[in-house]
C-alpha cells in the first residue's frame, strides 16, 4: 500500500454495515453528545475503507442490539455541506431488519 493519491472520486452510498462498536454509557470530558450512544466503525455501501461515527439510542439495552454486521443509514444534517464527516453527517440510525 503506498497511501498514494488517484485522483479520483468514488461515490458510496448512505447506507452501510458496522465492523465493530462500543456502548458509550458514561460521561467523560470532550463528550459531544450524551450518553448514552454507539461509537461504531462503518463500512459504507461502495467503500472499502471504514468510517468512525455515532449512532443514537434510547437506553443501554436498545444498543446491546446493535454490533458487527448491523446495517446502519446516515442521517445528514440540514442546510449546506461543509465537506466533514462530523459536521455533515449528524448520526447514523439502525435500518429495520
Amino acid at each position: 500500500i503506498t497511501h498514494k493519491r488517484t485522483g479520483t472520486w468514488k461515490t458510496c452510498g448512505n447506507e452501510g454495515t458496522i465492523r465493530g462498536c462500543s456502548i458509550i454509557n458514561m460521561e467523560f470530558r470532550g463528550q459531544t453528545r450524551p450518553p448514552p450512544y454507539v461509537y461504531a466503525e462503518i463500512v459504507l455501501d461502495g467503500a472499502s475503507t471504514r468510517l468512525i461515527h455515532m449512532i443514537e439510542i434510547p437506553d443501554f439495552e436498545a444498543g446491546k442490539a446493535i454490533g458487527p454486521g448491523t446495517r446502519v443509514r446516515a442521517v445528514w444534517r440540514e442546510g449546506q455541506r461543509t465537506g466533514s464527516l462530523t459536521n455533515d453527517i449528524e448520526r447514523f440510525e439502525v435500518i429495520d431488519a
